[in-house]
């Protein structure tokens, strides 16, 4: 069939590949995918040499980390990384997650107006005041980017809004990576990777603070720099979305000064429009820099809106970009436990996204 995709599925076990096949061949995979199959390292490599696919399942043992776009590897044991498979899985989970990480990673090169650009965009979620609803806004942006094949990681820097996560042992690894981008050691990318954290439910990933409240206060915005370049190095993600929280002014610093767009939230009621006013006007000086460049990437979204335009008189020193309705449900529930907002919710999310974003890859067209 010509839309069938050519595949190479190469793993010494050869029991493991008879039980892998023996489903594929009885199930819709049969005609989506034409399997070429190996259990013996020279032939594989000497498919390598003679013919092309467009997927590799390769186990650990065998990967070629250089091998590129479409190699995804087969592993024995749980890690939240790009590019690696847990292998004893139900398998219908396990092909699809290659078919969705086979989309999704590709080289980091999309549509931005007339150029081309490369690299993760950075987008920082920031308010002046708590409750203006910039963790479920990136969330949900963060969420609805990854379905229309954006690969996009959502960064948490608050403790409170962070999902669970393996308690002691996250706690234990952000502390090391801390040690390790503070001294400016080699280890510091990979043990950040290791803290990255797969979504339950959706198909995105996710980087949660230290589970310890003292630690995140104490963060400093040379750490949330740091961890930002990190996360642009290892080239995974086309973007990365960060909720400031609100655990360190200082890590909320170093977020804002490193993103390349900013999306101030703010609600409708007087406490929150004189906040944020106030802190438009002390964000340079806070920053110490220049008003011009702080303005140029950022935005206003309106939350919770209910079809008032009260705040479109209000003198900001910037437009407001989007406004987000009022979703009653939202109130009753952390963004973790949320499936799906209103539609109206989701699509203002996503025309703020592609105000924010080059949506669409070179070539291939994104959004519907």
């Amino acid at each position: 069939m010509k839309d069938q995709w050519e595949v190479v599925i190469a793993d010494p076990d050869a029991g493991y590949l008879q039980l892998l096949a023996a489903y594929i061949r009885s199930s819709h995979w049969a005609d989506k995918w034409n399997v070429r199959w190996y259990s013996d390292l020279a032939s594989f490599l000497q498919e390598l040499k003679e013919r092309s696919a467009r997927l590799y399942l390769v186990h650990k043992d065998w990967f070629d980390t250089e091998g590129g776009e479409g190699w995804l590897m087969l592993d024995e044991e749980r890690v939240a990384e790009a590019r690696r498979l847990f292998k004893y899985q139900p398998l219908e989970r396990l092909l699809a997650g290659a078919v969705e990480q086979a989309e999704l990673h590709r080289p980091n090169r999309f549509q931005a107006g007339r150029g081309v650009l490369q690299g993760s965009v950075v987008v920082s979620f920031l308010s002046a005041s708590g409750g203006a609803g910039k963790t479920t806004a990136s969330y949900h942006m963060a969420r609805l980017l990854n379905g229309h094949g954006i690969r996009t990681l959502l960064v948490l820097l608050d403790s409170v809004s962070s999902p669970q996560t393996d308690g002691a042992e996250h706690s234990r690894l952000f502390g090391q990576y801390l040690y390790f981008s503070r001294n400016g050691s080699s280890k510091a990318v990979e043990t950040l990777k290791k803290l990255i954290r797969r979504h339950p439910r959706h198909p995105m990933d996710w980087l949660g603070g230290s589970g310890s409240l003292k630690e995140m206060e104490q963060l400093t915005a040379e750490d949330i720099a740091n961890m930002l370049a990190h996360l642009r190095e290892m080239d995974l993600y086309r973007a990365i979305l960060v909720d400031t929280g609100s655990s360190s002014a200082s890590a909320a610093r170093g977020a804002i000064a490193s993103s390349d767009k900013l999306l101030c939230l703010v609600t409708e009621d007087a406490a929150s429009i004189r906040k944020t006013a106030d802190f438009l006007n002390a964000c340079p000086r806070w920053l110490d820099t220049e008003p011009e460049p702080i303005r140029a990437k950022l935005s206003l979204v309106l939350n919770r809106w209910r079809g008032e335009p009260s705040l479109e008189s209000r003198p900001f020193a910037v437009s407001v970009a989007a406004k987000l309705p009022y979703v009653q449900s939202f109130q009753q529930s952390s963004p973790w436990e949320q499936d799906s907002p209103a539609p109206a919710y989701e699509k203002v999310l996503l025309q703020l996204a592609e105000q924010q974003l080059p949506l669409k890859e070179t070539g291939h067209a994104t959004t519907a």
